[in-house]
């Protein structure tokens, strides 16, 4: 339980010099013990079989003409960049779980920011697309990846400050899945730290790929976890999920208990297609997010927002609860899918025509670190008004926020 005494106050102090940038950055210097990292493959193509009456679209329902209008009013500005002294307050009061990190994460991100993106050998002959597709999933897989996929770089889901910079047309989406045990105890300090490893390891993983494609003579640059653009849209783009109520990508084998990065490369690979996974009927049908989430920030029904149809989170009451409550995640953890994952979501569905786990406390039931209760189904902790109003900057979220996930590399 965080408290008010004087111990805390100095912790806090001395965690606010810490996670500055500058400080942040030097720790990737700070030795750290081997820890080990068992990652989980999932197949190229995972076949699920969606009952009839719970079908809709594959991918997401898009306006393509909304979604140009919207480019044409001006492209999608990058949440960390805009709001930076929200992000580095909400950095603050996540110290728990940042300094444990931040030596492991520092490193990737140094690693990933410092690698190469031109060739570093001359191409030789003529590829076959489809050849070179399948060595770069074998080396993603060799890699510890658990599932890459391919799609179009678009301009419209670039962030603004790297419009006209991508080295291709290509990119390539890789996820990692996240510990299964950890994860659960959200919202935690535990489940949070296990986030943060994810990435760095998703990072450091990614590179291999990278190097791969620059030895066959293409340009491969690695995103950091922030990436150049919305990671959500190529995702569902390349079929490796769909977009949830919660607002992020639900993957058949781990739901959002998973991180995304991106490499934008000039190698012709062949491209993977949206797909329907049944996720969107699912989510209708479930709510568990909508009714859980502590601070009320995910609405119940879906609109078209820059031409994509969906729940738009309302991030001015998401950020204030992720940075004061360990990550939060509550959203992710109250996921059905995400728990139990989708072939047995729907085959329960099919046979009983409701949502595996809805109701019980195994799946709904979280901790609170702030009072240190536990609230199960129909309860939810107490949030004020000054609890909200800690947050530094205000914003309007209908205006500013990318409806992207905002928050997700915190």
């Amino acid at each position: 339980m965080k408290t008010n005494s004087r111990r805390e106050r100095l912790l806090a102090s001395v965690a606010e010099r810490l996670v500055r940038p500058r400080m942040i950055q030097i720790m990737r210097f700070v030795p750290v013990m081997p820890r080990a990292f068992k990652p989980k493959r999932w197949p190229a193509d995972p076949q699920i079989r969606v009952p009839e009456n719970l079908r809709s679209t594959p991918g997401i329902r898009r306006d393509r003409q909304a979604e140009e209008n919207a480019f044409a009013e001006g492209p999608m500005p990058e949440f960390g960049k805009a709001h930076s002294k929200a992000i580095h307050w909400a950095h603050q009061m996540m110290w728990r779980s940042w300094i444990p990190s931040a030596p492991r994460l520092m490193r990737a991100f140094h690693r990933v920011r410092t690698a190469p993106t031109a060739p570093s050998h001359a191409r030789t002959h003529q590829v076959d697309a489809a050849d070179l597709t399948a060595e770069l999933r074998s080396v993603a897989a060799a890699a510890g990846i658990s599932t890459i996929g391919i799609t179009n770089h678009d301009e419209k889901y670039t962030w603004a400050p790297y419009l006209g910079q991508a080295p291709g047309d290509k990119i390539v989406v890789c996820i990692l899945e996240q510990p299964y045990e950890p994860t659960q105890t959200a919202p935690s300090g535990q489940a949070e730290r296990a986030a943060l490893r994810t990435y760095a390891e998703l990072m450091n993983r990614a590179l291999a790929v990278g190097r791969f494609l620059r030895e066959r003579g293409y340009q491969a640059n690695v995103n950091d976890i922030r990436g150049h653009g919305a990671s959500l849209h190529y995702a569902v783009e390349a079929g490796l999920g769909q977009l949830g109520l919660n607002g992020q990508l639900l993957t058949p084998a781990a739901g959002s208990r998973c991180r995304i990065l991106m490499i934008n490369t000039d190698a012709p690979l062949t491209i993977d297609h949206p797909v329907d996974y049944g996720i969107e009927k699912i989510c209708d049908n479930c709510l568990a997010c909508v009714e859980r989430c502590p601070s009320g920030a995910i609405p119940a029904r879906r609109d078209f927002h820059r031409g994509v149809y969906k729940a738009k989170i309302n991030t001015k009451r998401c950020l204030p609860v992720v940075a004061q409550v360990d990550g939060c995640a509550v959203c992710m953890k109250v996921c059905p899918v995400q728990r139990y994952g989708l072939p047995a979501v729907l085959d329960h569905f099919e046979k009983t025509d409701t949502i595996l786990g809805r109701g019980t406390d195994e799946l709904e039931g979280y901790g609170w670190p702030l009072d240190d209760q536990r609230y199960g189904p129909g309860q939810k902790p107490r949030l004020t008004r000054e609890f909200f109003e800690a947050m530094p900057e205000r914003f309007d979220n209908q205006t500013k926020s990318t409806g992207d996930d905002t928050v997700a590399f915190l």
